[in-house]
C-alpha cells in the first residue's frame, strides 16, 4: 500500500463526510462513516491497514478504525470524524510522511515513455488522445473494424499507434496516429487494386459468406 496516497484518500472522504454530518447530524446513522471506495482504495480495509500501521508506530488506532466498523449515533459521528482527521495528522507526523502530491500528467516537465507494445506512460499531450470506443465509433470505417475486438486486434498489430491506459477500464488512442493508419488502409486504391467502396463491399460479402458457412 502507498501510505501517503491512502492517507490522502481517507482524508478527502472524511472531510466530505464531516461537511455532511455538520449540515445534517445523524446522516450516517445506521451505517458506517467509511464504506465503499475512493479511487483505488476500498475505504474500510484501508482504514484497518492504516490503523495497524499506526499501532506499530505507537498510535492507538481506535479513532480511525471505529469509523469503519462501528455504527455511530448522531451525537457521536461528527466528533468521531474530527477525531479520525486528527488521527491521520498524527500518523503523518509519526511516520514523517511527506504531503501527497498527485503526479503531473503532461506539460513541460513530463517524461513520456512508450513500451514495445505502444503503451504510453505520462503522455506529453493528453489532449491528443481520444477514448478507444470513440475512435472506433467515429473515426473508423466499417471496412476496417465494426467491433471493439476487431479494433483491438488492429492496435495489437500496430504498436506504432500509441495508446494510453488512462485507468484499468479506459483505453485511449492517439487520434492523429490512428487517423494516419486509417487513411493509409482506406486510400482510394488498396493493395488489391480495389476502390475503397469496393473494398467495403467485398468485406461485407466475405462476412456474409462466413456466416453462411457457419449455419451449414
Amino acid at each position: 500500500m502507498n501510505t501517503p496516497e491512502a492517507i490522502n484518500a481517507l482524508r478527502i472522504v472524511l472531510r466530505l463526510n464531516l461537511q455532511h454530518s455538520e449540515k445534517e447530524p445523524g446522516c450516517f446513522s445506521g451505517t458506517k462513516v467509511l464504506c465503499g471506495r475512493h479511487g483505488a482504495f476500498e475505504l474500510e480495509p484501508t482504514a484497518k491497514v492504516l490503523g495497524a500501521i499506526g499501532k506499530q508506530a505507537g498510535l492507538p488506532p481506535e479513532p480511525l478504525v471505529q469509523l469503519a466498523v462501528v455504527q455511530l449515533t448522531p451525537d457521536e459521528e461528527t466528533t468521531a470524524i474530527r477525531d479520525g482527521l486528527a488521527w491521520l495528522d498524527k500518523l503523518e507526523l509519526r511516520l514523517a510522511v511527506p504531503e501527497y502530491t498527485p503526479p503531473a500528467i503532461g506539460g513541460a516537465d513530463a517524461t513520456e515513455t512508450v513500451d514495445t507494445f505502444g503503451y504510453v506512460t505520462n503522455p506529453m499531450d493528453p489532449t491528443a488522445y481520444v477514448a478507444a470506443t470513440d475512435a472506433l465509433r467515429n473515426h473508423t470505417p466499417a471496412a476496417l473494424a465494426t467491433t471493439y475486438k476487431q479494433f483491438r486486434a488492429i492496435l495489437d498489430k500496430h504498436p506504432e499507434i500509441r495508446r494510453w491506459q488512462v485507468r484499468k477500464n479506459r483505453l485511449s488512442v492517439h487520434l492523429a496516429e490512428w487517423t494516419v493508419y486509417v487513411q493509409e488502409e482506406t486510400s482510394p486504391v488498396d493493395a488489391d487494386g480495389l476502390l475503397a467502396d469496393q473494398f467495403e463491399v467485398e468485406a461485407r460479402k466475405e462476412e456474409i459468406r462466413r456466416k453462411n458457412k457457419t449455419r451449414k
